[in-house]
């Protein structure tokens, strides 16, 4: 809890986002989202924009040169019908410089020990049907989950690279397994045809997908929408009219499904989130006002509290500027009723949470400036109890290593993400009970060769299912593939 979280609660208050955008203006906010998810290094984004680059970021390159000519002709994305909306104020323009940040006693300080035994020490990797021999961005599988005794996980094939690409020559793809190591692709037709798969998730009964489309136009690249699809057996999929739907799904324990929308406000670009609602998934109603703020990732416990994490602003600051993002949190006790954001730290940003062992786990970088203007970015673990008061507990990974993601598998925190030593980035896995104490998973076979990429991670049957990609050495070319970890 930071000593001046009143007058961060001052500056949201009076920088309410006004209006939501219509279809169609989503370019900037999804590529914000993007970049917001995979926190910038210097030579790792220019080398992946140059070269092999990754599925956010070749994503994100293409939207934001389309989001720059958006804002220069000053696209209007009011919905001057919506009944909560009110004046965006512009964001605080001075220096946000780290709060002082709590401390637990030292014999309880917490350890990152890259030699201590880690659960789910060892891992098999095995390739999935490649969807696109030979393409640059191959298929990617981004997302997985169980379902219906088996596996269903999600991913894109990205055709053209970097800031020249357009989204609307990429392709959704599904793949479906009875073991996790078995797999085939999903006959899905036009169904996913311009669209970028995020997400899947889960009920037992429902899948639904977020991501984005993007319709195609003449001599201009598409606009890329956030979309959705729904489906109940994993086969037939109906995509969610419109282009105002949430960004981040989840299922609440009475049945709902909630979710964050992003928006931004064009005349100054500051970002809001509203949380909407919805029983089928088709179907999506606001509950919540438009509060200034971008919410990345949302995790839902047993009792129904709920937990997005994000960033006010979340956009890499200009060197010299002198303005650094602060880590914000929403939370609410019921997923219905979402009081305004509250700051966790300033000089950081919050990219992704999980609940497990009735405790709350975010992590992020925080974010500090050198002398010549540039800034030094850490990876952080943060945890909380009730959602609401958040300390960071440890500093997580090592140098050149980067943490993208958290996931909670049963009992356990496990956190994905790289290193990059040397220009070639390759998997990291970290392993923790309960936040403060970590186990690295140690490097194997199983993450060997060129670029591993974890994307997601989930608990399986026999212990943990992943599923990701690595870059062929000698084609250059991504193949997809899963990882297999038991205790």
């Amino acid at each position: 809890m930071t000593e001046d979280r009143p007058d961060f609660e001052r500056d949201l208050e009076r920088a309410l986002a006004s209006h939501a955008p219509p279809p169609g203006r989503h370019v900037l906010e999804r590529a914000l989202s993007e970049i917001a998810r995979t926190p910038q290094r210097g030579a790792r984004f220019a080398w992946l924009t140059d070269t092999f680059a990754s599925v956010e970021w070749s994503r994100a390159g293409a939207m934001v040169a389309v989001a720059a000519v958006a804002l220069v002709v000053g696209i209007s994305i009011g919905r001057a019908t919506d009944p909560l909306a009110s004046e965006l104020s512009p964001p605080p323009t001075q220096s946000m410089a780290p709060s002082q940040q709590p401390t637990r006693p030292p014999s309880s300080e917490p350890t990152t020990d890259p030699n201590a035994a880690a659960p789910y020490g060892e891992w098999v990797r095995v390739e999935l049907p490649d969807p696109a021999p030979g393409v640059f961005g191959g298929g990617t599988p981004s997302s997985v989950v169980a379902f219906g005794g088996g596996y269903v996980a999600v991913g894109t094939i990205f055709t053209e690279c970097c800031a020249e690409a357009d989204p609307a020559a990429n392709a959704g793809v599904v793949w479906t397994s009875a073991d996790g190591q078995t797999w085939e692709i999903l006959a899905a037709g036009l169904t996913f045809e311009h669209a970028t798969l995020a997400e899947i998730v889960t009920d037992g009964e429902r899948l639904l997908i977020t991501g984005t489309y993007a319709e195609p136009e003449a001599d201009a690249p598409g606009f890329p929408r956030p979309a959705m699809w729904v489906s109940t057996d994993g086969e037939v999929w109906q995509r969610v009219p419109g282009d105002w739907v949430p960004s981040v799904v989840r299922f609440h324990p009475d049945g709902r499904i909630i979710g964050p929308a992003i928006g931004h406000a064009l005349s100054n670009g500051t970002p809001y989130s509203t949380f909407q609602e919805s029983s089928d998934g088709l179907s999506w109603t606001e509950i919540s006002a438009n509060w200034a703020g971008e919410a990345l990732d949302l995790v839902v416990a047993p009792n129904g509290r709920a937990v997005a994490v994000g960033t006010f602003p979340p956009v890499m600051p200009a060197p010299g500027d002198g303005q650094l993002p602060r880590a914000i949190v929403y939370t609410s006790e019921d997923g219905r009723m979402w009081p305004r954001p509250k700051g966790v730290e300033g000089g950081a940003r919050l990219t992704s949470v999980a609940y497990a062992n009735d405790t709350f786990l975010a992590v992020g970088t925080v974010e500090s400036s050198r002398p010549d203007g540039s800034f030094l970015s850490d990876d952080a673990v943060w945890t909380s109890s009730d959602g609401a008061d958040w300390a960071r507990v440890a500093d997580l990974t090592g140098v050149g290593d980067t943490a993208r993601r958290v996931y909670a598998t049963g009992d356990l925190f496990v956190v994905v993400g790289d290193t990059y030593p040397g220009g070639l980035m390759n998997a990291r896995v970290w392993v923790s009970p309960d936040g403060h104490d970590w186990a690295q998973v140690p490097d194997q076979d199983a993450f060997s060769g060129q670029n591993n990429e974890i994307m997601s991670v989930i608990e399986s049957d026999d212990g943990l299912l992943a599923v990701g990609r690595r870059w062929d050495a000698e084609s250059g070319h991504p193949i997809p593939v899963a990882w297999l970890a038991s205790p």
